[in-house]
């Protein structure tokens, strides 16, 4: 298990990365096995150095993963933590059966709740990192089942290479890191494909293994109900009626007890899609390219942003390319299971994206920006990037030399969109982990969340004077998540420490920026630069009313000098905000920065005060 600060894992992977090394090892084992396949070298060496260029990604994603994940709750994990305790504390099988199945939004998450409800069952609690590793893990199995194809195709596994760099990344560092995600979309991705998987056989067992598939599928995700649309437009293209029929009759039955056990039909406030069916169409197919769209602010104002046009202009040709696969069916003389588990994926993926714009549509056009797509929805970019690249070649596998091209120039890009994800997804994720690190603190301190709300002092998620309160004693009453004060700041706080006086430059500055609301609004910088190398961990600002803590985020080197230096990170610290996340007074603050050295850590003061 994790605890909620580990420095020996903090001090190899979250401060060190190594992501140079990761980008240098990767550059040279593509070239080798360029050279591998030019020189045709044994076939032993060939699969060797193939084998490894496709277990790096993979190994690489879960040490960023394990590295950046605490055990401490993000946002909508409370209310899966209070489902648990309902299942829990349960007074009969119907209250059970209502805790399980309980609607969020227009959701029932019963996957969710009863892999949670087995975590603390055999363990006494709920460790974050666990339920993290847990949902990524089905990656693996959306990889091994596009695999599958390569086999059923023959398909040389040399193209398989890209589908690693493409699907394991931090482009979706947002789900991969929010346990809520985690265990949410990345199984419903599996699930789905293996219920697609399951329809594409012909026997009996396959038949039922889709049924069972889709009902855990539906109970993932509401956008898991496409898997019985899917399966209806299978099994009438197949004609297989009494399957059909069977079929129909278990959908309805599900689609019963999802409506009408204890559910409450929320209306839509939005507009119809076909208001605006430009706009609307746009951002389909910048959903569905949204593997492009890079983790930096997005502000709605009047220009284009170059990710974001590359999102749809990939969306439309993923539109072409799904075209083209639909036509095939009337030109090839035999479909084979796999064209119907492509097809199936595509359709899933495909219709998530419609399923998003017909609950959230636009009137303003995708590519100036705003407040529009969360980075946990490119999850969902990226399986269908990878599903598409199987379609070309499958589509060209017939001409070998085209096979090749497009299997080089994907491994370029996948490379390269890997590569980009950690660059801009590491910093990201860095501050996640921190930012969570001291929620415990503002919480037992000041009964509001770092992490969440847009003022200081915002009670978390229901602005309810009591109701988080109550969760919170709840759910760590019965142990199933603990908030805690990192005993580092504890230390500060009782006055157990020995005062040095820092040596180097803290500086904050105060400007602009389009906020989350599209407007402009005052925003909060906090900079560190050290005379000598040091790891910062917090900045303190400390008055007569109260503490303030905040991380100290080391900065990114540039790309230039990421290269030149070899090291990820430079040497100064900073965080910023904006200014409706502080005490609303202005105050002179007195400055504590908190560094570790040698595993022990140093409280050192700053000349200045900070006025804020």
């Amino acid at each position: 298990m994790w605890n909620q600060r580990n420095f020996q894992l903090e001090n190899l992977f979250l401060q060190h990365p190594c992501f140079p090394l990761y980008v240098a090892l990767v550059i040279l084992l593509v070239v080798f096995f360029g050279l591998s396949l030019g020189f045709k070298l044994k076939e032993g060496i060939v699969t060797f150095l193939g084998i490894v260029l496709m277990a790096l990604p993979i190994g690489y994603f879960f040490v960023m993963l394990l590295s950046h994940a605490i055990n401490v709750p993000n946002s909508d994990d409370y209310g899966l933590f209070e489902s648990v305790y309902k299942l829990r504390h349960a007074s009969s099988i119907p209250a059970f059966v209502s805790a399980l199945f309980e609607q969020v939004n227009q959701h029932r998450f019963g996957f969710e709740h009863l892999v949670m409800l087995l975590i603390f069952t055999f363990t006494g609690t709920i460790n974050i990192p666990t339920l993290l590793l847990i949902g990524n893990l089905f990656m693996l199995g959306t990889a091994y089942l596009i695999y599958l194809v390569f086999q059923k195709e023959k398909l040389c596994w040399y193209f398989f290479i890209p589908i690693p760099y493409i699907i394991f990344n931090f482009t979706y560092a947002e789900n991969a890191l929010w346990g809520i995600a985690a265990i949410q979309n990345t199984p419903l991705i599996f699930f789905a494909f293996l219920t697609i998987y399951a329809l594409s056989h012909e026997s009996r067992t396959s038949f039922f293994l889709a049924l069972l598939g889709a009902i855990v599928t539906t109970f993932i995700s509401g956008s898991g109900m496409l898997t019985w649309v899917i399966g209806v437009l299978f099994l009438v293209f197949k004609q297989k009626w009494s399957r059909l029929i069977f079929w129909i009759l278990v959908a309805a039955g599900v689609f019963l007890f999802y409506f009408l056990y204890d559910y409450t039909f929320i209306k839509s406030e939005s507009e119809s899609v076909f208001r605006h069916p430009i706009f609307n169409t746009l951002l389909l197919w910048g959903f569905w390219g949204n593997a492009l769209y890079l983790n930096i602010p997005h502000p709605l104002v009047p220009k284009f942003y170059p990710d974001m046009v590359w999102c749809a202009v990939l969306g439309a040709l993923f539109t072409v390319i799904m075209l083209f696969w639909m036509v095939r069916y009337l030109l090839i003389p035999k479909i084979t299971w796999s064209y119907w588990f492509l097809l199936g994926a595509a359709m899933f993926m495909m219709g998530t994206g419609v399923m998003f714009v017909m609950s959230r549509p636009s009137n303003n056009f995708f590519m100036y920006g705003g407040q529009i797509l969360s980075l946990r929805y490119m999850i969902f970019g990226v399986v269908l990037l990878a599903i598409m690249y199987v379609y070309v070649l499958v589509m060209l596998k017939n001409q070998r030399i085209f096979n090749f091209i497009v299997g080089g120039l994907v491994l370029i890009g996948g490379v390269l969109l890997n590569f980009s994800s950690y660059y801009l997804g590491i910093t990201y994720a860095h501050q996640l982990h921190d930012e969570l690190a001291l929620d415990g603190y503002y919480w037992k301190n000041h009964k509001t969340f770092l992490t969440q709300g847009d003022n200081f002092g915002d009670i978390p998620f229901w602005n309810h004077p009591t109701r988080m309160k109550e969760l919170v004693d709840k759910i760590e009453g019965d142990h199933i998540i603990s908030l805690e004060v990192p005993a580092e700041i504890s230390s500060f706080l009782k006055g157990d420490y020995q005062a040095q006086r820092f040596n180097g430059v803290f500086q904050v500055n105060h400007s602009q920026r389009i906020g989350p609301n599209n407007l402009e609004e005052s925003y909060v910088d906090f900079n560190i630069s050290a005379i000598e190398p040091t790891s910062m961990r917090y900045i303190i600002l400390k008055s007569n009313a109260r503490t303030l803590v905040l991380p100290a985020l080391p900065q990114r080197n540039s790309i230039h000098k990421m290269l030149s230096t070899h090291q990820y990170y430079s040497s100064d610290f900073g965080y910023g905000c904006f200014r409706t996340k502080l005490p609303k007074e202005k105050t002179a603050y007195e400055t504590w920065l908190v560094s570790v050295e040698d595993g022990e850590f140093q409280y050192q003061l700053v000349n200045q005060k900070a006025t804020l």
